[in-house]
């Protein structure tokens, strides 16, 4: 049986994770890695509401086209990390997503976003503080490779997760 990301960060099941689970976890620096991706709100405060919900799509693709993932999303700020100047450290603070999405509404937006439709993403929004953090696990899809539908067409590349970011890549690299 395959054991889900949350759970083995965790040691509990997805939607048995609270707001005390999210605090403890990041009491000690995180570090991102090909299944774990952070987004923080206040890192994304100048972007407008599209475009913050379009990195959250964009990091769901690259686990579809990968080995899947746990993306948390209302992360603690970002910060860089000492000993890989490319990569992030994430640690205190939790930084919740203002707006709220009812896990259905939200499993809907990523599927109807995504093509061909992915399965296998399940989301825990957990309330903190007039906020929200959203779990959202992703399992590696059988249907590669998925791509973010762009309006009325889809974008011209497709994401894989890599550390220590998402990366592009056109048709000929897949």
């Amino acid at each position: 049986m395959h054991i889900s990301f949350a759970t083995s960060l965790f040691h509990k099941a997805l939607h048995d994770i609270d707001q005390n689970d999210l605090e403890k976890f990041f009491e000690a620096e995180r570090d991102e890695s090909l299944t774990l991706e952070f987004k923080s709100y206040a890192d994304s405060k100048s972007l407008d509401k599209s475009e913050r919900i379009s990195g959250v799509f964009k990091t769901v693709v690259a686990f579809l086209n990968s080995s899947g993932g746990l993306l948390v999303w209302g992360a603690p700020e970002s910060t860089p990390s000492t000993t890989n100047l490319k990569s992030k450290i994430c640690t205190g603070p939790l930084s919740p997503v203002l707006e709220y999405f009812d896990r259905d509404v939200l499993v809907s937006k990523l599927v109807d976003s995504i093509d061909p439709r992915p399965h296998n993403i399940d989301v825990n929004p957990i309330r903190i503080n007039g906020g929200y953090v959203y779990l959202i696990e992703v399992q590696e899809s059988s249907n590669k490779p998925h791509q973010v539908k762009g309006k009325g067409t889809l974008f011209s590349a497709f994401l894989i997760a890599r550390v220590p970011n998402t990366s592009a890549l056109g048709t000929s690299s897949i």
